[in-house]
């Protein structure tokens, strides 16, 4: 088992999405959790070293049980909504594949259409719904 953290970040009703280099779809910011890491610490570090941000975990989400096809293993993803404290969100490159080499603001009426996994639509939807 894999846990992963991911951060919603949702600004004038629009949704923070990144495209991470190898892959045809957009997530929101975030990564695997590391080994002594709680998925909350994993959120924050993560969006900071994929978008350069640092952000603050306002409320936890959906927790969602995947399989990641690649790795052949099941994956838990944290969802948390964020809010970003600090900096512009910009692509960073860490030298490896997992960077981000586009990021977008989607409506909120419009994230479906950036083709983001399955899943991650319904974290977004409930997210907005108890935003807006």
């Amino acid at each position: 088992m894999v846990d992963v953290a991911a951060a919603v970040i949702i600004q004038n009703q629009k949704l923070l999405l990144v495209k991470q280099k190898n892959h045809n779809y957009w997530t929101p910011p975030g990564g695997l959790v590391d080994k002594g890491e709680t998925p909350a610490e994993a959120c924050v570090r993560e969006t900071r070293e994929e978008i350069g941000v640092e952000v603050e975990i306002l409320a936890p989400l959906k927790v969602q049980r995947r399989w990641w096809s690649e790795k052949r293993c099941a994956i838990d993803v944290y969802n948390f909504l964020a809010t970003i404290k600090n900096g512009q969100p910009h692509c960073v490159d860490n030298n490896d594949c997992g960077d981000v080499e586009d990021i977008a603001w989607a409506e909120a009426s419009d994230f479906e259409s950036y083709g983001v996994p399955p899943g991650t639509d319904e974290v977004f939807r409930d997210a907005l719904a108890d935003l807006l």
